[in-house]
């Protein structure tokens, strides 16, 4: 396949290709590009950096990001603040998702400010319970899950069941007593109950 059809891409990609890492242009779509960066042995903290740096100039900029998501190293991921600002829902899903799958460094900050703020909707951060989960410790991820929970009411159940602790039954037995609009989310916090009990042998 061609790099991109956005501007600047094929400049990347041919950066990246002469650094060492596959070529854009041997495999047929993007998803068999990155199952090539997945198996490559080859030391990402370049690929890193040369994606940081076209960011800037490419006009996809949520692209670099999910190909970030690839990457076997970690990246300092407050380039990601005001591309998420300026994207559209749907693709602050897209770089939620990213986050989730390859935890950037310096995003705690930010994380918190956006998992308690009411400017995003459910389309927007629904990805950010999971991501708390991931990059806080396990206890104050804990916290800030039962502060915001009101607020992302629907993935947070899932998280509590990855990580919570009998300390946490109670609160979520309260939360199971709101009538919820999307009939999911009580089988969830039950679930997640369920999960926690057990994991606690209780």
């Amino acid at each position: 396949m061609s790099g991109s059809t956005f501007r600047n891409f094929d400049k990347m990609y041919e950066e990246l290709k002469n650094a060492g890492y596959p070529d854009i242009n041997d495999y047929k779509n993007q998803y068999e590009y990155e199952k090539a960066l997945e198996t490559s042995t080859k030391n990402f903290k370049e690929f890193n950096r040369i994606i940081i740096k076209w960011l800037p100039l490419i006009e996809y900029k949520v692209g670099g990001i999910l190909l970030l998501q690839a990457s076997k190293e970690k990246y300092d991921g407050r380039v990601i603040i005001p591309i998420f600002e300026d994207s559209s829902s749907q693709d602050r899903w897209r770089i939620c998702a990213a986050i989730l799958q390859n935890p950037p460094l310096f995003l705690e900050k930010w994380v918190r400010e956006i998992y308690f703020s009411k400017k995003f909707t459910y389309s927007d951060t629904g990805l950010l319970p999971l991501i708390v989960m991931k990059i806080f410790p396990r206890d104050e991820a804990r916290d800030i899950l039962r502060e915001g929970f009101d607020l992302h009411h629907r993935v947070a159940p899932e998280a509590f069941g990855k990580i919570g602790r009998l300390e946490d039954v109670p609160f979520l037995k309260e939360k199971l007593l709101k009538d919820y609009e999307e009939t999911h989310v009580a089988k969830d916090i039950a679930k997640a109950i369920q999960k926690i009990l057990k994991r606690e042998k209780m």
